[in-house]
């Protein structure tokens, strides 16, 4: 017969918290260094992890560890200025329409001819509603497929911009098209910030996690 499982408590009780603050400094340790660090038995670290597991407390996730390898090299940040009023007008912040004129002012310019966006399952009338379009339709969408993907969107307070968009590409001409002609043709996107993130720290680290022999803590 299956152990019952504790409760759902609202918060961690004291040896729950202590694995998982281990986990949040060393996510990739094993079950023996949590041991370790907590000074918690091998056998109780298993089973409480088991029990997190099972409240959906924890979750094992497979994530890529070399972005060279997977041939998005390139990391931006890209901060965007809403325009609050667009938000509020018909049909909301999404992709601006386009008209025949659009087309053929462009002169067969590939440039110049307006981009073709999914279009939103519902208008875009709040930044959150704004941002979960950026990340999972605009650049998912086919025209940045394989050259561009969107790691998160996070919402800025007490800055010049309202909005945060990290992204990870096979290299810059994808970034410029993504803001230039992807975030620009919507309407409540007003004024962008590119900055390319050259370095990062969690991925150093969990490069080195991948050389046989390395130690589970980084210091």
């Amino acid at each position: 017969m299956a152990a019952k499982l504790r409760a759902n408590p609202a918060t961690l009780d004291e040896k729950d918290q202590l694995i998982a603050e281990c986990i949040l400094l060393y996510p990739q340790a094993s079950i023996e260094a949590i041991a370790d660090e907590t000074r918690i038995a091998v056998s109780t670290v298993q089973k409480r992890l088991a029990e997190m597991l099972a409240r959906e407390q924890l979750a094992r996730i497979i994530e890529i560890r070399d972005w060279k390898a997977a041939q998005f090299p390139v990391r931006y940040r890209i901060d965007v200025q809403i325009d609050q009023d667009a938000l509020m007008e018909g049909g909301g912040g999404g992709p601006k329409a386009i008209s025949e004129s659009d087309i053929s002012d462009a002169d067969g310019d590939p440039d110049e001819v307006p981009m073709n966006l999914p279009r939103p399952a519902h208008e875009i009338r709040s930044q959150q509603a704004l941002g979960r379009y950026i990340k999972n339709r605009l650049a998912r969408s086919a025209r940045f497929r394989r050259r561009l993907v969107c790691l998160d969107v996070v919402m800025l307070m007490g800055a010049a911009y309202d909005l945060s968009v990290t992204v990870r590409a096979r290299d810059t001409d994808a970034v410029t098209e993504f803001v230039t002609r992807g975030l620009k043709s919507l309407r409540a996107v007003g004024r962008t910030t590119s900055t390319l993130e050259p370095w990062s720290c969690a991925d150093e680290e969990l490069r080195a996690l991948q050389s046989p022999g390395d130690s589970q803590h980084v210091d």
